[in-house]
């Protein structure tokens, strides 16, 4: 395909342990929880979850805790972008310097009065900005509700208790603690980070039994540039919501391309977080995309009660991201599909890392990632499933598939299989290819131009996956999207993509 491009990619910054250790250091973390969670008012469970990041993230950086071995290489030069967006912000909140510490030598020692902040706003005001509403019409016809996240959980502490994981499994997704043994490679740091410093984000509200009936936008919410969100989705017993999260770009409405011009593209969010919790029997399908320079982090948490289904389609489009999906079975008989469609062209640094725990009897598990990398692009992608003792009768399957569209490009698929029951059927299956050069010559002899059989072939390579995406509109917005992303930019200016999605209102 002659349109890929095949310019050199930019070197990223090379940083070590010690300064990531370093730049953890120079914050009191627990005095940034403290703050945060005064300024959202948050239940008693969640102010623990933060307060606990907290202390793990200042343990790190005082060397009393391990430092996680997959923050090894290239991956610690994207954990660095994420940790100094982080810092950055903890700054912010805190009004350093009065309550950063003195210096390494001081590392693990807040500075006096730090753990007891001001009697000022815990946040800025940049932090109280409203949400644009998503169509509320269609929201209270379908009898859910959706509101911001400062004002529910003020409003409502007692409905937090499904978010706050059970005693036990550790914090969050991602991998757990040291001596957690949930996933290999150590503690979690973006999910510390996170969990510190989210602010703002939804809270979505299915009742019992209820049905949407179609597909609902959740828009991105307005926050300030470099806000860490958090949305927090409960769907009820027995209910069903089919969800398009365009927090990071939009797929059901608007137009343009992926890339910095794009207001839409994710550039004003650091880190996006998705916690779905679903009741016994409910169903949710949920569709995201990233697109562009977009988040430093992106995460998506399912836990499925019993009987409960959900089915998750994600498309991933370049950029320099590190991206977690984890899938909790605790009910019998709960099922899971994670269909994730990924492309990268030069300067892509992509670490993915999709999961599915099974705990319920009886519940199965799909996993299907197909990639397409471009020149100079590098995707890191190791997959696991586990199956824990007592879920006899698990089914559990990966299938990771990649396309290398150039002799620079780097795929790292990693199927993974982490087995404690004896009644279970798993698998897993990985594949690397290029393009068929006998299925390019058949086309040439039939007179498409060689750069045109390839883009046929590429658009074959993902149309199993976009075949499953409803409705047939969020398909054909995902096609373009793909077969654009490979094109080269066109050049700013007032009619450009920003300017079509401004007119869009978008």
């Amino acid at each position: 395909m002659s349109a890929l491009p095949t310019a050199a990619p930019q070197q990223p910054v090379r940083r070590t342990e010690a300064d990531l250790r370093a730049a953890l250091g120079s914050v009191c973390w627990s005095a940034v929880a403290e703050r945060l969670s005064q300024s959202v008012q948050e239940p008693l469970g969640l102010r623990r979850l933060r307060l606990e990041a907290a202390r793990r993230l200042e343990s790190l950086a005082e060397g009393t805790a391990p430092w996680p071995d997959n923050l090894r290489g290239y991956r610690a030069q994207m954990a660095g972008n994420l940790v100094q967006a982080a810092v950055q912000r903890a700054q912010e909140v805190l009004e350093v310097p009065a309550v950063a510490k003195a210096s390494s030598a001081t590392a693990g020692v807040a500075v006096a009065g730090a753990a007891e902040p001001a009697e000022a706003e815990a946040c800025g005001p940049e932090a109280k900005q409203a949400f644009p509403g998503p169509d509320l019409q269609a929201w209270a016809q379908a009898g859910l509700v959706v509101a911001p996240a400062r004002l529910w959980w003020q409003q409502h502490p007692e409905l937090a208790a499904p978010f706050v994981p059970a005693e036990g499994q550790g914090w969050g997704w991602g991998q757990a603690a040291p001596g957690g043994g949930e996933a290999p490679g150590g503690p979690g740091l973006w999910s510390w980070l996170h969990a510190v410093l989210w602010e703002d984000g939804y809270v979505l509200q299915v009742p019992q039994g209820a049905d949407a009936g179609s597909v609902l936008r959740l828009p991105a919410p307005a926050v300030r540039p470099g806000a860490w969100v958090s949305h927090f989705i409960r769907v009820g017993e027995g209910a069903n919501l089919q969800l398009v999260d365009e927090s990071l770009f939009p797929l059901l409405a608007g137009s343009g391309r992926p890339g910095p011009g794009n207001p839409a593209a994710g550039t004003q969010i650091a880190s996006l977080a998705v916690w779905m919790w679903l009741g016994r029997r409910a169903q949710l399908d949920y569709t995201s995309a990233v697109a562009g320079p977009g988040p430093h982090a992106v995460g998506r948490q399912a836990r499925l009660a019993e009987g409960a289904r959900v089915g998750l389609n994600l498309l991933s489009l370049g950029g320099r991201r590190l991206e977690e999906v984890r899938l909790e079975l605790e009910g019998e008989v709960g099922q899971s599909r994670l269909t994730w469609l990924v492309a990268g062209r030069e300067g892509t640094l992509l670490a993915l890392h999709p999961q599915v725990v099974h705990r319920g009897r009886h519940t199965q598990s799909h996993v299907v990632v197909r990639t397409a990398a471009g020149a100079q692009a590098h995707v890191d992608m190791p997959a696991a499933t586990y199956i824990r003792q007592g879920a006899a009768g698990a089914r559990g399957y990966q299938r990771l598939q990649s396309l290398l569209l150039s002799p620079q490009a780097q795929v790292e698929a990693l199927p993974g299989l982490y087995i404690d029951e004896n009644d279970v059927d798993a698998g897993h299956a990985a594949t690397a290819s290029q393009f068929d050069e006998e299925q390019l010559y058949y086309l040439q002899s039939r007179g498409i131009p060689r750069e045109q059989a390839e883009e046929l072939l590429l658009s074959g390579f993902f149309a199993p996956l976009l075949d499953e995406w409803q409705p047939a509109s969020l398909r054909e917005r995902a096609t373009r999207l793909l077969k654009d992303f490979w094109q080269p930019a066109p050049a700013a200016g007032p009619t450009g993509s920003a300017a079509s999605m401004a007119k869009e209102g978008l």
